[in-house]
C-alpha cells in the first residue's frame, strides 16, 4: 500500500514573537491565531488570501468564536468578549487580579459551549550560566 503524503507550505510569514492557539472559521473561511507578546490576533482569510492584524491592549493567550464577528478572548488578566468588525468589547470579566504576574494561556470551547482555559506565571526570567 503506498501512503500519499503532502508537503507543508508556508502560507503567511508571520513574523510572530509566540504564535499560538490557531482556531479554523467555516462561516469566515479563515484561520485565526494570536502572537501572545506582540499582542497580536492574525487572520488569513483562505479564499481571498486576505491578511489581518488586529492589535490588542494586553497578552493575548487565545481566540475561540461565538458567532457571526463575536469573539472570545483570553487576555493577561481577563476573559473578554469582543467584535472584531467594529472592535467594541461587550463584556469584560477579570481573572486572577490577585496574581498580576500571571496571565491566561490556552484556551477552547467543547462541544457544549464550555469555555476551558489556564493560566501561567508569565515572569521574565533571566538565563545565567545554562540555568534559572
Amino acid at each position: 500500500m503506498i501512503i500519499e503524503t503532502s508537503k507543508p507550505k508556508v502560507i503567511w510569514k508571520a513574523n510572530t514573537i509566540l504564535g499560538e492557539g490557531i482556531l479554523w472559521v467555516p462561516s469566515h473561511s479563515s484561520i485565526y491565531f494570536v502572537d501572545i507578546k506582540k499582542k497580536n490576533i492574525l487572520f488569513l482569510n483562505i479564499k481571498s488570501n486576505k491578511k489581518k492584524v488586529f492589535k490588542l491592549d494586553k497578552e493575548i493567550g487565545f481566540i475561540a468564536h461565538i458567532k457571526n464577528s463575536i469573539f472570545l478572548l483570553g487576555l493577561k488578566s481577563e476573559i473578554r468578549i469582543i467584535n472584531l468588525i467594529n472592535k467594541k468589547t461587550l463584556k469584560s470579566i477579570k481573572i486572577e487580579n490577585d496574581k498580576p504576574l500571571n496571565r491566561i494561556n490556552d484556551g477552547k470551547i467543547d462541544p457544549i459551549g464550555r469555555l476551558w482555559f489556564g493560566t501561567m506565571d508569565n515572569q521574565e526570567r533571566k538565563i545565567k550560566n545554562g540555568s534559572l
